[in-house]
């Protein structure tokens, strides 16, 4: 299978019996990955917990791209005519976190909408960092983090406004300019994706860097 599902320390383990994989993701808006394996060498449930990190990496592409990477949520025993029984990963993408989480109460502004997307994110992500998701510091963009040409300030108060963090900083980045000749189809709009690293990369729509590297 050209898939393969890593895991443990540094993803130094590769999972040998996995026989479908199914992946529900998009960009800018993460969802979930389904991976089942079968018990051909015990059972393959006492080897994951809820929270353990994984990733899937296509091993038929130079280089082995990393194409999803999260935590465990689920894991359920299936049974499958062919393998009989099997072990099922749900894992959520590590962006997902935002997917379902209400807009607090605060407002956040900063200059920019790249630093009001980081601030937003910073006062509602359970961990920041190589275990959650990795930032710079607000205002100290980086080559993965690319600034707004606009640099006034965007004020953003989450009260009674019925949507998610991932709604929000989903819409702040779609109406964020990255030209100072702004039409009114062209010149504008941000995409944003974790790469394998947990790095948060925030680039003009139509700039897609090199795939993560497995």
């Amino acid at each position: 299978m050209p898939v393969n599902l890593e895991y443990g320390s540094s993803f130094g383990t590769t999972e040998t019996h996995v026989i479908n994989v199914r992946i529900v993701d998009e960009i800018n808006f993460p969802k979930y990955a389904e991976i089942d394996i079968a018990n051909l060498n015990g059972d393959r449930k006492l080897v994951y917990s809820p929270g353990d990190e994984i990733r899937l990496v296509d091993d038929d592409v130079t280089d082995d791209p990393v194409i999803f990477r999260g935590k465990v949520e689920k894991i359920a025993t299936p049974t499958d005519s062919t393998f009989g029984s099997l072990t099922r990963l749900i894992a959520r993408d590590n962006l997902a976190e935002l997917a379902t989480m209400q807009f607090n109460d605060s407002a956040y502004s900063e200059n920019g909408a790249d630093a009001t997307i980081n601030a937003i994110i910073r006062g509602h992500a359970k961990t920041i960092g190589a275990t959650g998701i990795n930032l710079p510091a607000v205002d100290s963009n980086t080559s993965d983090f690319e600034s707004s040409t606009h640099t006034g300030a965007w004020t953003i108060t989450g009260k009674n406004n019925s949507k998610t963090v991932l709604q929000t900083i989903q819409e702040l980045a779609a109406a964020d300019l990255w030209s100072s000749t702004y039409q009114l189809t062209e010149n504008f709009g941000f995409h944003f994706y974790l790469d394998e690293d947990n790095d948060f990369h925030y680039h003009k729509n139509g700039n897609y860097p090199t795939a993560p590297i497995g």
